[in-house]
């Protein structure tokens, strides 16, 4: 069981478990805590910082103590970066059971969409129809605050067709840069192609 799951246990249960860890010993370390956290964090309890908590307790390790920091991701948990990664890839049952409800995920939910049909076919813009309603959409834009507009997280449509906008931009970059760099001479490639075999025959060595 983890700590997430303790703190939700009905009241008998939780007081059974304290029991349990505490009954044979001298000590009550961190019983305190417990219970502060049941009171705070349960999914039952609505304090600032819930989203966070709740997210250290299911997956409770340390490089997620010394990562997480207060930021987008208590707002949006489903879409925002916690722990030096995006908690909505890979970790979406672990964020609906900590949400406590669908109301968060419905919002989010044309993002993710979006961000699935991506990973299984490679393309970059969507029919809308595919994906959601116009309303479903542009509740979902609406619910974004200034920071995560500039971030890119915000729903583009043009023509009919549906973009993340963070994907967009930077599919846009790298295909500038690729076009700037097939105009390029290719004199001086040699000696590079050269540089670069040798390095990698250097970094081979030291191996």
């Amino acid at each position: 069981m983890n700590l997430f799951d303790l703190i939700n246990l009905d009241e008998g249960n939780f007081q059974n478990a304290l029991d349990q860890i505490y009954g044979e010993t001298n000590t009550n370390i961190f019983l305190d805590i417990f219970i502060k956290l049941r009171r705070d964090y349960s999914l039952s309890s609505h304090k600032e910082g819930e989203h966070i908590v709740r997210y250290i307790l299911l997956n409770l390790r340390e490089e997620t103590l010394e990562s997480v920091l207060p930021n987008t991701f208590e707002k949006k948990p489903f879409i925002s970066i916690l722990a030096g990664k995006k908690t909505s890839k890979g970790s979406i049952k672990d964020i609906i059971e900590i949400t406590n409800g669908s109301t968060e995920f419905n919002i989010v939910h044309p993002y993710l969409a979006i961000e699935s049909m991506m990973r299984e076919t490679g393309e970059l813009y969507f029919d809308i129809d595919s994906v959601a309603s116009r309303e479903e959409i542009q509740k979902y834009n609406s619910s974004l605050d200034q920071w995560e507009c500039s971030k890119g997280f915000m729903i583009n449509e043009e023509n009919g067709f549906l973009s993340i906008a963070s994907y967009e931009t930077t599919t846009i970059f790298i295909l500038n840069k690729l076009l700037k760099f097939s105009k390029i001479s290719n004199r001086g490639q040699k000696e590079l192609n050269l540089r670069y075999l040798t390095l990698e025959l250097i970094e081979k060595k030291l191996k």
